[in-house]
């Protein structure tokens, strides 16, 4: 989760960073929501985007779902009913109408990984789950021994790579790979180097402004990638001046050469 506090700012950001919901201000600085929501959509953005405003004409509600928007909420609101309403727009982005899998007393959440059985919790390995809920998905269906190997092997075999981008405007970064960390050097004019772990059995290649992230484990390409992009977050200084930071802008199937 990130934000900042005017449309510019979001629209810089989202060059180079990917994110499953927006939850936009109309209200906005520099580039009002409406703007920085035409703008997206013209570029073919399709991310979901909640308004969150206070302006609560029926008028403002329809300009707002007409011109992009996926939900219209209007403050003061209730933040369970807030929490709710992301958490929908997210199963829809998914393609999935119910946020959990269940067969007879078992349940799957296939966002946070977690299992239960008549209530109690059932602990998996990675793989161990990823066969359960191949099994629950196919019930009904005939589930072959190269489907299951498939599911297991999938990212053995084919691996997944994020690629970030190094953004500065004051003073260049240099981003380097020693043992299972990555260096992030002269970031804001630091003299001492930030440092974030590689998880698993993930690589990193720097090349240029550029910092692909890749391994058999999405897990692992996922966090190393959350680790870097955190490391470089700036910290007391003003977001909208200072937009340095290394961004995530894509995410793919298969190993980058």
């Amino acid at each position: 989760m990130d934000w900042v506090k005017d449309g510019l700012s979001a629209e810089q950001v989202l060059k180079y960073d990917e994110f499953d919901i927006i939850v936009l201000d109309l209200g906005l600085p520099k580039l009002s929501g409406l703007d920085l929501m035409e703008r997206l959509r013209k570029q073919g953005n399709e991310i979901p985007i909640l308004i969150l405003t206070a302006r609560e004409s029926t008028d403002d509600k329809i300009d707002g779902l007409d011109k992009g928007a996926d939900d219209y909420m209007v403050k003061p609101c209730d933040l369970d009913e807030l929490a709710a309403r992301i958490r929908a727009l997210h199963r829809r982005k998914t393609g999935s109408s119910s946020p959990t899998l269940q067969f007879g007393k078992l349940l799957l959440e296939p966002s946070s990984h977690d299992v239960s059985y008549d209530g109690k919790s059932v602990p998996l390995a990675r793989r161990e789950y990823m066969l359960l809920e191949k099994l629950v998905e196919s019930v009904g269906k005939i589930v072959t021994r190269e489907s299951l190997i498939q599911t297991l092997c999938a990212g053995v075999v084919d691996g997944f790579t994020i690629k970030m981008k190094v953004v500065y405007s004051h003073f260049p970064v240099t981003v380097k790979v020693e043992g299972k960390n990555v260096l992030i050097e002269n970031f804001q004019g630091e003299r001492a180097p930030r440092i974030c772990m590689i998880r698993g059995d993930t690589k990193v290649d720097v090349k240029g402004d550029d910092v692909i992230i890749s391994g058999p484990v999405l897990t692992d390409v996922s966090q190393t990638a959350a680790n870097v992009q955190q490391k470089s977050k700036v910290k007391n200084k003003d977001h909208r001046v200072f937009l340095d930071g290394i961004y995530r802008y894509s995410k793919s199937k298969g190993i980058e050469k």
